[in-house]
């Protein structure tokens, strides 16, 4: 026996002398010797020199005993290789019976929706493996997709499904992923609300960050305007109080000095004229005072002679 987790559930090599070896991977699965006869046979007058990977399509593993299981096999021709000049001398055929619930199961991990399926198709356009049990896809469509497909992997749009079909490295079989062109539609349409959401959330963010950007340059400018119009108006006691230092901290610094500046000339200038005018005060009285004597002695004088 061997380790089956990878879904190969038996491994069959039939040489150019019809001797069989097979080992498989089930304990007490036994080999059904009129079935496994049969099928030997019928193997033996199907021999082709294909150095291709063959699929065949979903089948029961009748040639085991009480099995029944349903698988795909894969099989290839095996060539001596250990001469150059002997390279197409065929060995024999190896055969690989893949479970088909194995394959289910990594088909299922896709994630794909309950209405698409996946396919595999021969060259004849024969459905040898279905994910898609209520089976969408005929014959008949089948045979068309293989008629349309002109390059090794392209979208085909058929009686209201979308085929995503490729062809394999080998170039023997198809695959085929269907997806209803509804549900194509409605997810298109869920991504374009997405989008739209998307859009208009980002939108939304950098207008708040252009408003907030726009509101922390705009502040140190109003704040200068301010504090200018104060001083023009004559209170040079207004200071403007900007932290940054790019050209608006750099302009604030500047009508700042420059109030300070301009209160220290003010102040020597108004000081300077009033002691100017205080000067100019004191000579006027120096100059009144001797005036005033004169007439008071004046003004006595002149009574004196008018009462003789």
């Amino acid at each position: 026996t061997f380790d089956t987790s990878d879904g190969v559930k038996s491994v069959r090599f039939l040489d150019q002398k019809g001797i069989l070896y097979y080992v498989t991977g089930t304990v007490g699965k036994v080999a059904n010797t009129e079935q496994m006869e049969l099928w030997k046979q019928q193997e033996l007058k199907q021999k082709n020199d294909s150095h291709k990977l063959q699929l065949e399509a979903v089948h029961e593993d009748t040639y085991f005993s009480n099995m029944n299981d349903q698988v795909i096999t894969v099989k290839r021709n095996l060539y001596d290789i250990s001469r150059l000049e002997n390279t197409d001398h065929c060995l024999g055929t190896l055969y690989l019976d893949i479970s088909e619930d194995a394959i289910n199961q990594n088909i299922n991990n896709l994630d794909i929706s309950e209405n698409s399926g996946y396919y595999i198709l021969d060259q004849s356009g024969n459905i040898i493996y279905k994910s898609d049990h209520q089976q969408r896809m005929t014959e008949k469509q089948s045979v068309e997709l293989i008629s349309k497909m002109n390059d090794n992997q392209m979208m085909i749009e058929l009686e209201g499904q979308y085929y995503l079909c490729r062809l394999n490295t080998g170039g023997e079989w198809i695959s085929v992923l269907s997806v209803p062109k509804d549900d194509v539609i409605k997810t298109g349409r869920k991504m374009e609300t997405y989008i739209i959401f998307v859009l208009l959330g980002s939108s939304f963010f950098l207008l708040v960050i252009y408003f907030l950007f726009s509101r922390q340059f705009t502040k140190p400018i109003y704040a200068l305007k301010q504090g200018m119009q104060k001083i023009q108006e004559g209170n040079l006691e207004t200071r403007v109080e900007i932290k940054s230092t790019d050209e608006l901290g750099t302009l604030a610094d500047g009508l700042n000095q420059m109030a300070d500046q301009l209160s220290i000339y003010i102040n020597r200038v108004y000081g300077a004229e009033i002691k100017q005018r205080e000067a100019e005060l004191k000579a006027l009285k120096s100059q009144i005072n001797p005036h005033y004597l004169y007439n008071t002695l004046d003004v006595i004088r002149m009574t004196a002679l008018e009462s003789q």
